[in-house]
């Protein structure tokens, strides 16, 4: 063990323990050398050298959050700081992973910092922006979007994130005037077009809408690499309440083994169709059709107009799946129609452009969470249901008629987890 392990107290007994915690200690003790090593290395490495120093420190720190170690990310950005307390990249970066760990008045102070080294730094006033307008704080919120623009006019974040609060506020020529502006400066941005389309249907608009959603889903078949990208993740990408949903066809037997490859081909078409039409009916910020299943995100700002429409859009399917020509066919022959099964979750996650996407899009824990509500809970009974996680219900209780269906252990989840089942709209 002295040989694998060096930094082991020869007097620590590792005898009698379970083995999980057996791993569990020798986890952390393995964390501790690395890290010990890792300060050894910056040190020799740099030999003196403190601004080289501290980048190395912020390299590790965005790293570690990427990771969504936030706590030892902000160990790594306050190295850095105290290296060279004068680099607003890393007042920056530190803000954002506040905003992780929900701390948002820290992560004001580290924006506030940044600018005040760097009052020309267009990322931070607009991530400044998004915490006033997650805040409700929309005044100071299009105080700060306006400056990321005047600061850099070619901010697409900027320009969509005020396109997005004025549509809040009901200003809707002034946000069609910003999201024109963000395809005025690329064209291939999908976000925008979306968004757009949403105004404009949500305005009465809607062959404008429509075209704008068709011009959406060409820039999905038909992506183009966008040729500037913030530099780190931590600038381009947003920590919000995002409402995740997951839908799968409910059935004995997958239909597509029922079908043949012909058969199958036309009820994807059909059902894409048919799922396009609703998502776009209510604003789901972001989807993906896979099959014969689905995904949908949505992050409007307000967690309950979210969980809503999720719970509004997985009703609408289930209205309207016995219609498509399949379960048509199926009722004519007497046999049992196929429906839909839904899961839902809330929680708060990233959003932002990744790489290799043209659309922003959430990632985190809490698709995951969605995904198995559906695929466990959902699947382990028959028939058509929406069911919602307790952190979904929470926010519509009042709203829906529900009941609760019971606490689960779910793959990959901690403790167990409530699930509750929709019944009707009050």
């Amino acid at each position: 063990m002295g040989k694998v392990l060096p930094f082991l107290h020869p007097q620590l007994r590792l005898k009698g323990l379970p083995f999980r915690k057996k791993l569990y200690f020798l986890a952390l003790l393995a964390r501790k050398y690395l890290d010990n090593l890792m300060i050894k290395f910056v040190k020799y490495s740099t030999m003196g050298n403190r601004a080289m120093e501290a980048k190395i420190w912020f390299a590790k720190g965005n790293d570690l959050y990427k990771i969504k170690d936030y706590k030892r990310a902000i160990d790594c950005y306050d190295k850095a700081l105290e290296l060279d307390p004068s680099d607003a990249h890393t007042w920056c970066n530190k803000g954002v992973v506040y905003v992780s760990l929900k701390e948002t008045k820290k992560a004001l102070i580290c924006y506030d910092k940044a600018l005040e080294l760097d009052p020309k730094y267009s990322q931070v006033w607009c991530n400044k922006g998004v915490l006033f307008m997650e805040e409700g704080n929309y005044k100071n919120a299009i105080v700060c979007f306006d400056e990321a623009i005047k600061l850099r006019s070619d901010n697409i974040s900027a320009w969509c994130n005020r396109g997005l609060l004025l549509g809040k506020v009901h200003k809707y020529e002034d946000a069609l005037l910003s999201y024109n502006e963000a395809i005025r400066i690329d064209p291939s941005y999908t976000q925008a077009w979306h968004n757009k389309s949403v105004l404009l249907k949500r305005m009465g608009r809607w062959d404008e809408g429509d075209q704008c959603q068709r011009e959406a889903e060409r820039m999905i078949h038909e992506p183009t690499v966008r040729e500037e990208m913030v530099k780190e993740e931590a600038e381009d990408t947003r920590e919000m309440s995002v409402t995740i949903l997951f839908g799968d066809i409910a059935g004995s037997t997958p239909i597509a083994d029922i079908l043949n490859q012909d058969e199958y081909d036309k009820f994807i078409r059909e059902f894409d169709s048919m799922m396009l039409k609703i998502f776009s009916e209510f604003y789901a910020s972001y989807y993906e059709t896979y099959g014969d299943g689905i995904m949908v995100q949505f992050f409007s700002g307000s967690a309950s107009i979210d969980v809503m429409r999720a719970v509004k859009t997985s009703l609408r399917i289930k209205e309207a799946f016995p219609n498509i020509s399949y379960n048509q066919r199926r009722r004519i022959e007497g046999k049992e129609l196929f429906g839909m099964r839904f899961g839902i979750h809330t929680g708060s996650c990233k959003v932002g452009l990744y790489p290799g996407s043209t659309k922003e899009r959430a990632k985190g824990y809490v698709l995951n969470v969605a995904k198995r509500i559906e695929d466990e809970v959902a699947r382990s009974s028959t028939g058509s249901k929406i069911l919602l996680s307790k952190a979904s219900m929470d926010w519509v209780r009042d709203k829906v008629s529900i009941h609760f269906l019971g606490q689960f252990d779910l793959k990959g989840i901690t403790g167990k987890m409530e699930v509750w089942e929709f019944d009707a709209v009050k």
